[in-house]
C-alpha cells in the first residue's frame, strides 16, 4: 500500500448506513487505486474531483494554466457538492482527492451540514489489508521488496578447492550426501548497486554434494552486512545468511574479502585476476540447492522445510570482466558458524568477474511436509 495515504470515514448516526470514505494524500501516492480498491470492496461508489474537472475539459478546448487552476477549483466545489448530495439522501460514497486544504481556502473546508447529526469514525475495515496481498512483514510495509532485483556494479571472486570429506559431512542435512571430490568453492562479492537491498558485501561457501543421485553443490553459510537482504534471502530462498564485517577490497593486484565474527576473521578470500578468462573455463556447479526452514511459533517443529534451487535465479546477466589468476582462503575457530575444518587440501584456481543482472525467483525441489 503507497505511504502517505490517509483515509477515514464519516457515518451518518441517524441511520448508520450513510458512509463518506474520503482518501487523500500526496500525487501519485496511489490514491486512486485505493479508492478504487475500498469501492470495490464495500459496494460504494467513487467519486474523484479529476472525473469532474475531465468531463469539464472534454467540452472546452482550454490550455491556459490559471484557467486550469480555476477549473479545478471550480471542479472541487462540485464534488463537495455532490458529496452533500449523496449523505443527505442517506447514500454512502467514496471520495478521493489529493490535499484538500491546498485548494480550497479554509472557509470552504467541506464540513457536513448539521455536524451535529454526523460523527467522525476511523472506518479501519474499509483500510483492511486483503491476507492474499500479505507475503512478508509488516503486512502494512514490507521490510524488503519481493523479486525481481536488479544488480550492478558487482564483483565476485572465486577460489576453488578440494576439502576433507569429513568437513563438508558435518555441515550437510541427512537429505544430501558428499560429493567424493570434495570440491568447494569460496565466493567474495561486493554489490555496489542493488535495486531491493542497496549496496552490501558477501562472502560465502558452496560445498559439492548430491540430492537423490543428482550432483550440484549446497550453501551451508554467507556471511554478509546488509540489514534487507539477509531476512529477504532468509525467508524468500532460504539462504543462510547470518550477518559479519565484511571487507572487499584490492591490496595492488589482489582482490580480498574479510568476513570477521566476535572480533576474528572467520573467512578470508584472496586472489589474482592476472589473465583473461572465458566464463566457460569456471567450473560448474550445477543445481545450487538451500535448505529453506521456519519454526513454528508454538516451539513443536516447523512450518516449512524445503530444499531450493537457485540456480536459475539469475537472469538477464551482463558480464563485462572476467579473469583468472590465482587464490588461497582461510577459515578461522570462531564460536559460531564455524568452518575451521575447511582446510584447503588443494587448490583449483580462482575466478574475477564484474557484472550486472537480476534476481528472481527460485524452484521448490522438494517439501518435506508436504510431499
Amino acid at each position: 500500500m503507497p505511504s502517505k495515504i490517509e483515509a477515514c470515514g464519516v457515518g451518518l448516526a441517524s441511520n448508520g448506513t450513510a458512509i463518506l470514505v474520503i482518501v487523500t494524500g500526496a500525487p501519485c501516492s496511489g490514491k486512486t487505486t485505493l479508492a478504487a480498491r475500498i469501492a470495490e470492496n464495500v459496494g460504494l461508489p467513487p467519486i474523484t474531483k479529476d472525473t469532474v474537472k475531465e468531463s469539464v475539459f472534454d467540452t472546452m478546448d482550454w490550455n491556459d494554466r490559471e484557467r486550469s487552476r480555476r477549473v479545478g477549483y471550480a471542479s472541487l466545489i462540485a464534488l463537495f457538492d455532490l458529496i452533500e448530495v449523496r449523505l443527505g439522501a442517506g447514500r454512502p460514497v467514496v471520495a478521493e482527492n489529493a490535499c484538500l486544504s491546498r485548494y480550497l481556502p479554509t472557509q470552504h473546508v467541506y464540513l457536513p451540514a448539521s455536524p451535529a447529526r454526523c460523527q467522525i469514525t476511523l472506518g479501519g475495515y474499509l483500510m483492511a489489508i486483503p491476507l492474499n496481498e500479505i507475503v512478508t512483514m509488516p503486512a502494512y510495509s514490507p521490510y524488503y521488496p519481493m523479486p525481481p532485483a536488479r544488480y550492478r556494479d558487482v564483483r565476485i571472486q572465486q577460489v576453488f578447492f578440494r576439502a576433507d570429506l569429513s568437513a563438508i559431512d558435518r555441515i550437510l542435512p541427512e537429505c544430501f550426501e558428499p560429493s567424493e571430490d570434495g570440491l568447494c568453492v569460496a565466493k567474495g562479492l561486493s554489490v555496489g548497486w542493488c535495486s531491493s537491498y542497496g549496496a552490501f558485501l558477501e562472502s560465502a561457501l558452496s560445498v559439492s554434494c548430491t540430492y537423490q543421485g543428482q550432483k550440484g553443490s549446497f550453501a551451508p553459510v554467507a556471511y554478509l552486512d546488509s540489514r534487507s537482504s539477509i531476512p529477504a534471502g532468509r525467508e524468500i530462498y532460504g539462504t543462510p545468511k547470518v550477518f559479519a564485517d565484511m571487507r572487499v577490497e584490492m591490496d595492488e593486484r589482489a582482490m580480498y574479502t574479510e568476513s570477521r565474527l566476535a572480533g576474528t576473521s572467520a573467512l578470508t578470500i584472496r586472489s589474482t585476476m592476472h589473465r583473461e578468462a572465458d566464463l566457460e573455463e569456471i567450473p560448474g556447479e550445477g543445481p545450487s540447492w538451500w535448505l529453506k526452514v521456519i519454526p513454528k511459533a508454538s516451539g513443536d517443529g516447523v512450518d516449512v522445510m524445503q530444499i531450493i534451487d537457485g540456480s536459475n535465479v539469475v537472469s538477464d546477466s551482463k558480464v563485462h570482466v572476467c579473469r583468472a589468476g590465482d587464490g588461497v582462503v582461510e577459515f578461522n575457530p570462531v564460536p559460531t558458524f564455524d568452518l575451521s575444518d575447511f582446510k584447503p587440501l588443494e587448490y583449483y584456481g580462482a575466478y574475477y568477474q564484474e557484472l550486472e543482472f537480476t534476481e528472481g525467483y527460485a524452484e521448490i525441489v522438494h517439501d518435506f511436509l508436504t510431499d
